[in-house]
């Protein structure tokens, strides 16, 4: 990535071996969204401030005979200085299902390689047991496993924009940004306008494609 003239300059290389060539794409703006890949997309145009550690999440699913014996609150343990913790929920579609872990891994490619190994679900069935003990009689349908993208510096989200450009970075934004989407995405939105008025460009942002306003979903009563 190079800075040039008031507008960034990317040379994206080719998805698809079947492509003729890099791509070449200007803007007066660039959000570094990268997932597990953030550090990686920082590095284009900076010595990136933070790693991204990947943690590897699994969780078990119960099957049906475990609906009735979890309630709609989760249940479950304590937060920790790496995660949520282990917790018992039961979905909008009726299944209940218990994790996750938190399990520092080096791969940064979705999905996980590997299933859950013996060790993993049968200490989430002793977590998911410990707290709905009605559940030790409710069978195992399966699990399923998920990565997230920790960092190194703590467990805060990295969310900025580097002195002097036009380029913001939301970072490490593990599953609890689902419960902080608006607040991230308003201050996201705060930093790009930062930046647009600061680049030198047109006195106001492009409307949102389509050309109409952004529209949000009203949170439920």
């Amino acid at each position: 990535a190079a800075w040039e003239g008031g507008r960034w300059r990317l040379t994206l290389s080719p998805a698809e071996a079947e492509a003729e060539g890099p791509e070449v794409v200007e803007a007066s703006v660039v959000v570094n969204c990268g997932g597990l890949l953030g550090d990686a997309l920082e590095a284009l145009h900076r010595r990136p401030p933070f790693a991204i550690k990947p943690r590897r999440g699994d969780f078990l699913l119960f099957d049906g005979s475990a609906r009735a014996l979890v309630g709609a609150t989760p249940v479950g343990q304590p937060p920790g200085d790496v995660s949520r913790g282990v917790y018992v929920w039961r979905s909008a579609l009726g299944v209940v299902a218990c994790g996750p872990t938190a399990e520092p891994v080096r791969e940064v490619e979705m999905p996980p390689r590997e299933e859950a190994r013996p060790e993993v679900r049968a200490a989430l069935l002793d977590a998911a047991c410990a707290a709905v003990p009605q559940l030790r009689e409710a069978g195992v349908a399966g699990s399923y496993s998920g990565l997230r993208p920790g960092c190194d510096l703590s467990a805060d989200y990295q969310i900025g924009r580097t002195e002097g450009s036009s380029w913001v970075t939301v970072g490490a934004i593990r599953s609890t940004g689902l419960t902080g989407a608006l607040g991230i995405a308003r201050r996201a939105a705060a930093l790009c306008d930062e930046a647009w008025r600061e680049s030198g460009a047109a006195a106001e942002p492009p409307p949102p494609p389509g050309g109409g306003a952004v529209r949000t979903t009203p949170l439920p009563p």
